[in-house]
């Protein structure tokens, strides 16, 4: 596990939505067992709201394309939700977010 957290990855790929997206698949592979991930990333719909987050749709998610992404997961939660952000100057409002939970079986 040490060896993944010291493996060097793009900022844009860790963070924005490009897929497929290596860390993503190298998280997975370095996933116990029974381990569970939990998600929380901005949706498409962010691009119009205007609270934060990045102004190019190639760099936000759909609700689609993580299920796609984390297909070898047992997705129990994927939902697009409309939350409350107060986290510094730039993340203040409404935001369009997706929340997943999954886990590896």
């Amino acid at each position: 596990m040490k060896e993944f957290w010291n493996k060097p990855y793009s900022v844009k790929e860790y963070i924005y939505g490009k897929s497929p997206n290596s860390f993503f698949k190298d998280s997975l592979d370095s996933m116990s067992q029974q381990g569970k991930l939990i998600l929380e990333v901005f949706s498409k719909n962010q691009l119009h709201v205007g609270t934060g987050g990045p102004k190019d749709s190639g760099m936000l998610y759909s609700a689609e394309t993580l299920e796609k992404d984390f297909q070898s997961l047992k997705i129990e939660t994927l939902k697009e939700s409309t939350i409350m952000l107060d986290e510094g100057d730039l993340h203040q409002g409404e935001a369009c977010v997706i929340r997943m939970i999954a886990q590896k079986t």
